[in-house]
């Protein structure tokens, strides 16, 4: 056995044994799920996992049920649909609600939010405003590029694809690719040929 081998041996004990160690905390948690270690979060229950759902290692995922700075409480919930894959270090952050759909595929260093800090009075710091939040859906199929951004009172659309460092800031059809800051679809399926198309400008 070559040292890779092993140690990719010795990385799935680990995991295995920290899914179990954790699996207790989260609001419900379906069957054949992996959390890899660690996972940093303050508030599991607000969290539901289906069935075989995949968390990379380092992730924040994170269900704040308050911000003292600004005396807000929330009741937070975050779903995470069947059969979905989550990459490392990525960042989701809920104050609200964040529904994503089953298949989903996040590639790693993503960052999902359901909620901004405050700004506009400036006669107070932004730290001590208060969040403002819309729920966010992403919907089945999905398949979110490395580093993308998605935003408050975003809905992404059935089996879309969001390309690397976009910053979605506003609804995405379904079958549709969006890439850029801010996104915007640069291609779409047509289901009359069955082909997917640029967009028109």
């Amino acid at each position: 056995m070559n040292f890779f081998a092993f140690q990719n041996w010795f990385l799935r004990q680990k995991h295995r044994l920290y899914t179990q160690l954790v699996r207790n905390g989260f609001g419900s948690i379906g069957h054949g799920c992996t959390v890899q270690a660690v996972m940093r979060c303050t508030n599991p229950a607000g969290i539901h996992l289906g069935n075989r759902v995949f968390i990379g290692a380092d992730a924040w995922i994170d269900c704040f049920a308050a911000y003292p700075p600004s005396g807000q409480t929330f009741s937070p919930r975050l779903e995470i649909g069947d059969d979905t894959m989550i990459g490392y270090h990525s960042h989701i952050m809920v104050v609200g609600q964040v529904t994503i759909g089953k298949h989903v595929l996040i590639a790693d260093k993503v960052y999902i939010s359901d909620n901004l800090h405050g700004f506009e009075d400036i006669g107070r710091p932004v730290l001590a405003q208060p969040l403002t939040h819309r729920p966010v859906v992403i919907e089945d199929e999905v398949w979110i590029g490395e580093n993308a951004c998605v935003l408050p009172g975003v809905t992404v659309g059935r089996h879309s694809v969001i390309g690397s460092n976009s910053v979605v800031t506003k609804d995405v059809p379904p079958y549709s690719v969006v890439a850029g800051t801010p996104a915007r679809v640069i291609r779409q399926y047509d289901e009359q040929t069955g082909q997917w198309t640029r967009a028109s400008s």
